[in-house]
C-alpha cells in the first residue's frame, strides 16, 4: 500500500490566544481560497480543510469537525472564538460541550491520553486538552483521522441503505422475465454506484490503516491509537467483504439480463427469417398456380 499525499499549510496562523477556544474545520471541495486551507486531501477526491471560528449554536455537519481546544498558552492575535468572550458554564465545564452533542449512536466516544494530552472524539466533534506546543501537531492528526473515518462511514451508510435494493434485485441473478428488461437502467445505475464505492474505498484504504507520514511523531502515534480505538481496520475489511457481495450479485444480474435480451433479440431475428422464408414460399406457390392457369 502506498501513502497518499496530504498537504499541510505550515505557514497558516493557527495560534490560539485563550485557554478555551472553539474551532470549526469545514471539509469542502470548492473553497473560496484554496491557499487558506488548513490541510489538503487528495483522496478519494480533492478536498480542503478550512478552519474558521466555531459557534456554540452551530448545527453539527457531516462535512465539518467542531473542536474544543483547552489550555493553549500562546498569546497572539487570532480570529478564533474564545468561550471567555461568550459567557457560558461551558468555559468551566468544557466536557459539557462535547457530551451535549450526539451524532451517531453506533460510534462510541473515543478517549485517548497521550503524553500529557487528552483527546475525546466522536463523529463531527472533538475535544483536545494539551499544552500549547502540542496543539497544532495533535490537531492535524485529529483532522486527518476524522476525514478518512468520515469517508469510511459514508461508505458504510451507503451499503446499509443498499441492502433492501440488493434483496429485491437478487432474483435477477438467476431468473429474468420480459418485464424485467425495463429495470436495465436501474440495475446499471446501482452497479455503477457499487463500482464507485469500490474505487473510493480503494483510494482511502492506505490511510485507513496508518496516518500520514508528514504528521509529527506524536501526531502519528495519536492517529494510530484513534484508528485502533475506532476499529477502522476491522470496519474496512467488513466493508470490503460487503462490497464483494454487491459486486457479485449485480454482475450476475447484468449478465443474466444481457443474455436474456440477446436471446430475445435472437428469437425475434429467427421469426423474421421464418416469416420471410414463408412469404417467399407462398409467392413461389402463387406464381406456379398462376402459370398453370395460363
Amino acid at each position: 500500500m502506498t501513502t497518499q499525499e496530504v498537504t499541510v499549510q505550515e505557514n497558516q496562523d493557527l495560534t490560539l490566544p485563550e485557554e478555551i477556544v472553539v474551532l470549526r474545520i469545514r471539509l469542502t471541495e470548492k473553497p473560496e481560497n484554496p491557499d487558506s486551507a488548513f490541510m489538503t486531501f487528495t483522496d478519494p477526491t480533492l478536498c480542503y480543510a478550512i478552519s474558521s471560528p466555531g459557534l456554540l449554536a452551530d448545527i453539527p455537519s457531516q462535512n465539518a469537525l467542531d473542536v474544543l481546544i483547552v489550555r493553549p498558552s500562546i498569546k497572539q492575535p487570532t480570529t478564533f472564538l474564545s468561550l471567555k468572550k461568550n459567557p457560558s458554564d461551558l468555559a468551566e465545564k468544557p466536557k459539557n460541550w462535547f457530551e451535549s452533542f450526539e451524532n451517531d449512536s453506533r460510534s462510541p466516544t473515543i478517549t485517548i491520553k497521550l503524553r500529557g494530552a487528552e483527546v475525546l472524539w466522536r463523529p463531527g466533534r472533538a475535544m483536545l486538552q494539551c499544552d500549547a506546543e502540542q496543539t497544532m501537531p495533535l490537531l492535524k492528526a485529529i483532522v486527518d483521522f476524522n476525514y478518512f473515518e468520515n469517508e469510511l462511514r459514508k461508505i458504510e451508510s451507503e451499503i446499509a441503505a443498499g441492502w433492501a435494493d440488493l434483496e429485491a434485485d437478487k432474483r435477477l441473478a438467476y431468473q429474468v422475465k420480459p418485464l424485467d428488461l425495463e429495470l436495465t437502467e436501474i440495475i446499471g445505475r446501482r452497479m455503477d454506484q457499487t463500482l464507485q464505492r469500490r474505487i473510493r474505498h480503494a483510494r482511502i484504504e492506505p490511510r485507513l490503516y496508518a496516518p500520514d507520514l508528514q504528521l509529527s511523531p506524536g501526531g502519528q502515534k495519536l492517529g494510530e491509537e484513534m484508528r485502533e480505538k475506532a476499529c477502522v481496520e476491522d470496519r474496512s475489511e467488513t466493508v470490503d467483504s460487503q462490497m464483494e457481495v454487491f459486486e457479485h450479485v449485480y454482475e450476475m444480474c447484468s449478465q443474466r439480463m444481457g443474455e436474456f435480451r440477446d436471446s430475445r433479440q435472437g428469437h425475434t431475428l429467427e421469426w423474421v427469417i421464418i416469416i420471410l422464408l414463408g412469404s417467399e414460399v407462398i409467392l413461389m406457390i402463387a406464381d406456379m398456380l398462376w402459370q398453370l392457369e395460363t
